[in-house]
């Protein structure tokens, strides 16, 4: 394997990726209604998503290891010390950046934190992990990423937002589960192994692929009419529309037999974009 492949893989795996896209999607929701960065916070996001992206792979590997599907973590297991090791420092690093958040925030986190807790542990009330329940795996992917991202850089609750924040919200959260869907697709085989059902072990990979399709198109339909209607302005809407026709384009031409990298960089990269669009706009359209 060649070096630069060794470190794209790591990269992938270890969780740094996806931690750097969520933190810029949050980074997005600042810059969208121009609100003043928390820092601390983007920083937390970064490192939290790493931490536990790291762990779920480490787990996933273990499980799966010694059956049949354990050549789709080949990687995990050249590997698996490196990512430990990138992942004890994302720990360290996610335990410190906490307590500099405000109360506020702390606060704010606790759906999100009892959520990723109960998507990994059993609860006892119901002798299951929340994301063994039926069909509700990516519905509880997507309440965590729409909670960090979104609702508590915008005002922590949902109930206290305006029309504006709503509408931004509900837009993040549909795409979310856009985006998302084409990884249960990937992971039908795993999480049927790991006892998890989800909508492609009901409708097909082929239903599934076609409602992902219809909501990006829809997206994109729906930010044209906010566009007409003045309710974002012309860089704001450009943003989003370009990264829906990405999504698009990108979940368009996956196919099946999809290497787990484009899976990871291509699809988890899509929610850097709207924030590096975003500012490209603002570089371009500069005078000089």
């Amino acid at each position: 394997m060649k070096i630069w492949r060794k470190w794209f893989t790591l990269y992938i795996y270890s969780g740094i990726h996806i931690g750097l896209c969520v933190s810029l999607l949050t980074a997005y929701t600042y810059v969208f209604f121009q609100i003043d960065y928390e820092f601390d916070f983007l920083i937390f996001t970064g490192l939290a998503t790493w931490c536990i992206y790291g762990i779920h792979s480490l787990k996933g590997y273990r499980k799966v290891k010694d059956s049949h599907l354990a050549f789709k973590f080949k990687p995990l297991s050249d590997f698996a010390r490196p990512i430990m090791f990138l992942t004890a420092i994302a720990f360290t690093g996610t335990c410190i950046a906490f307590f500099t958040l405000s109360k506020e925030i702390m606060i704010g986190l606790l759906i999100p934190f009892a959520i990723s807790i109960g998507y990994v542990v059993e609860i006892p009330v119901i002798g299951k992990k929340l994301k063994e329940l039926p069909y509700v795996k990516i519905f509880l992917i997507v309440i965590v990423y729409v909670w960090v991202t979104a609702v508590i850089p915008l005002g922590i609750s949902p109930f206290f937002l305006g029309n504006d924040q709503m509408i931004f919200i509900f837009v993040i959260a549909l795409y979310v589960f856009g985006m998302a869907l084409p990884f249960d697709i990937r992971d039908e085989d795993f999480d049927y192994e790991s006892g998890v059902m989800t909508l492609v072990h009901v409708w097909g990979k082929e239903k599934v692929k076609t409602l992902s399709l219809r909501i990006l198109f829809f997206l994109i339909g729906f930010i044209l009419l906010m566009a007409y209607v003045g309710q974002w302005n012309f860089q704001e809407c450009f943003s989003l529309l370009a990264v829906f026709m990405i999504t698009l384009y990108t979940v368009f031409t996956l196919t099946e037999n999809a290497n787990d990298l484009y899976f990871s960089f291509c699809l988890d990269g899509t929610l850097a974009l709207f924030f590096i669009v975003y500012h490209s706009y603002t570089v371009f359209s500069t005078p000089g």
